[in-house]
């Protein structure tokens, strides 16, 4: 399993490298979007890691470019907003499996991003409906019909939402927060 990890600090980009390496997960750190972006071309990932901001820049179409190449990607996406304002994006990126905080340390990013790399059943799920959905959608090219991102929402719950200011997780499955607490990785 591979993952690409873009972070703004350094320190927790390699904190974060050295958990999941020590689990088996090569990991690729990149200092710049554009340098996520050429691993993410030249390399199938199974998992990205990163801010929401990087030198200014907004990082979604990072995973969308992941998604594109490897449909069962997982994305987690640290971000300094609080959690009412970014539902938004779990319907803009359909890779997205977690919401965190750019200050949580520790292991729990870690931990999330294990549970992530070995979610294949969910990621797996996404996948294929999206897949059937570009079918029906190429069957009704030219009839008139227009989809939303509405009917996206039944994909997948939002997995993990993560107030920074809280520090309190706010919208994940019983599972995953019992495990997450508890200092388990999945269950």
């Amino acid at each position: 399993m591979k993952a690409v990890i873009l972070r703004n600090d350094a320190g927790l980009a390699a904190q974060l490298a050295g958990f999941l390496t020590a689990r088996g997960v090569s990991v690729l750190c990149a200092a710049s979007r554009d340098r996520a972006q050429a691993m993410i071309r030249a390399q199938v990932i199974d998992l990205i890691v990163m801010d929401e901001r990087i030198a200014g820049r907004l990082t979604h179409g990072l995973a969308l470019s992941a998604e594109r190449r490897n449909p069962c990607v997982n994305a987690i996406l640290l971000t300094d907003r609080p959690a009412a304002q970014t539902d938004d994006l779990f319907d803009l990126i359909p890779s997205l499996h977690a919401l965190l905080g750019t200050d949580i340390a520790g292991d729990l990013p870690g931990r999330i991003a294990l549970c992530a790399l070995f979610s294949h059943d969910v990621a797996a799920t996404r996948a294929a409906f999206l897949a059937a959905d570009d079918m029906r959608d190429d069957q009704g090219v030219g009839t008139g019909v227009r989809h939303g991102w509405a009917r996206f929402a039944h994909i997948r719950p939002h997995p993990i939402s993560l107030d920074r200011r809280a520090d309190v997780i706010t919208s994940v499955s019983a599972a995953m927060q019992k495990a997450a607490l508890k200092g388990g990785l999945c269950s």
